[in-house]
């Protein structure tokens, strides 16, 4: 079975499991469910194990990640921010239904209240954001694909579509592209205010073992105001070398990232985008898109893996660099949570974090946010 396990052989690993299964340890069983997509089958190795051994971390582990993919959930979330000059509270409350092992509908609800800290250099923010949304998502062979639909209201109203496909190619090769149209940007705050997006993606990861891997990307964006006026183009590649110190939590991580992004802007933007000057004239494109940057940082995580994950008990992460971008110098960023099970079907999480110069744009981010999340069986 590990040499199955290895060389991917599928055929050898589903005759395996049909005819030796018994004699198998409960580890490898499991293995050879994921190994065949069958995550009902792996679910059900891993709960029969945990109830002969129900102290075993490692099973326990299994067990969770396990039964989280594919279980129903509520989750809601409340963030406090701060964005250079711009302060506000976002919540948002979302449904994830699993019809079949294969297929997740989800639904969210999201509201955004906000305001300019300075008003005389920053006016026009809109004190109020709402945001719905529906996505399917559909596991197949070798990955899965999402394609989710959303209605936002700020400055204008508009809807906003994605798809997203990921394919695993080998062990430890995958692969993702996404195609968005009319998304929130995120690159400078007029834009995330007043714009939206066009984007398409493409990345590949490549691991070369357990404890090394290389995560690059490319990309390319339009960007426009909410009335639809085009405020020019953008492209990137980002990357990401990463080298895991320690596995096992408290696992320990070492990254260092790169990215390269440059930036074409219109000559001038529409009437609307004029809420946001002083002296309500019609801004330049370049007041929406930041300049070329390229950025390099380094970055050390601890406790990393449970961020998204399950936990019984209360496990604290955290995380901290260093980086440098050619447009705002030295920058910074850190982020420290915790994450645990208050009635245990469900994971609570809290997190604290601060950033500088990892974007085109020289402005301090802080955030204060929980997350919480309820498990639960429809049948």
């Amino acid at each position: 079975m590990s040499v199955a396990l290895a060389q991917n052989d599928t055929a050898a690993i589903e005759h395996l499991l049909a005819t030796q299964a018994d004699a198998l340890p409960p580890a490898s069983r499991i293995d050879a469910a994921h190994a065949l997509r069958d995550i009902r089958l792996a679910q059900s190795y891993a709960f029969a194990a945990q109830e002969k051994a129900p102290h075993d971390d490692e099973l326990h582990l299994r067990l969770a990640t396990d039964m989280l993919a594919s279980a129903n959930s509520v989750i809601a979330r409340d963030t406090a921010f701060t964005r250079g000059v711009l302060k506000g509270r976002e919540k948002t409350f979302a449904v994830n239904l699993w019809n079949s092992p294969r297929l997740r509908l989800s639904a969210e609800l999201g509201v955004v209240h906000q305001t300019s800290q300075d008003a005389s250099a920053f006016p026009g923010v809109p004190g109020v954001e709402r945001q719905a949304g529906l996505a399917a998502l559909l596991r197949h062979e070798r990955g899965e694909t999402e394609l989710s639909v959303a209605q936002r209201r700020a400055v204008a109203q508009f809807n906003s579509l994605r798809l997203a496909h990921t394919e695993r190619w080998a062990e430890g090769v995958e692969s993702s592209f996404s195609l968005t149209r009319h998304e929130r940007a995120s690159e400078t705050i007029p834009l995330a205010l007043g714009g939206h997006r066009d984007r398409v993606s493409a990345s590949l990861t490549y691991a070369f073992s357990k404890r090394e891997y290389l995560r690059a990307e490319s990309w390319w964006s339009d960007y426009h105001t909410q009335a639809g006026q085009a405020l020019g183009t953008g492209r990137g590649f980002n990357y990401e070398l990463g080298h895991r110190l320690r596995i096992e939590y408290p696992d320990l991580s070492l990254r260092y990232t790169g990215a390269l992004q440059n930036y074409n802007p219109v000559a001038l933007a529409d009437t609307m985008a004029s809420r946001f000057t002083t002296d309500g004239s019609i801004p330049p494109g370049s007041f929406f898109l930041p300049q070329d940057f390229k950025l390099q940082g380094l970055n050390l995580g601890i406790g990393n893996s449970v961020r998204d994950s399950y936990s019984r008990a209360l496990r604290p992460y955290a995380d901290v660099g260093r980086s440098y971008n050619t447009l705002s110098g030295n920058g910074y960023n850190w982020v420290a949570g915790a994450v645990g099970s208050v009635f245990g079907q469900d994971s609570l999480s809290i997190y604290l974090s601060r950033s500088r110069g990892a974007s085109g744009i020289n402005i301090e981010v802080r955030e204060f946010g929980l997350r919480y999340q309820y498990f639960f069986d429809r049948f």
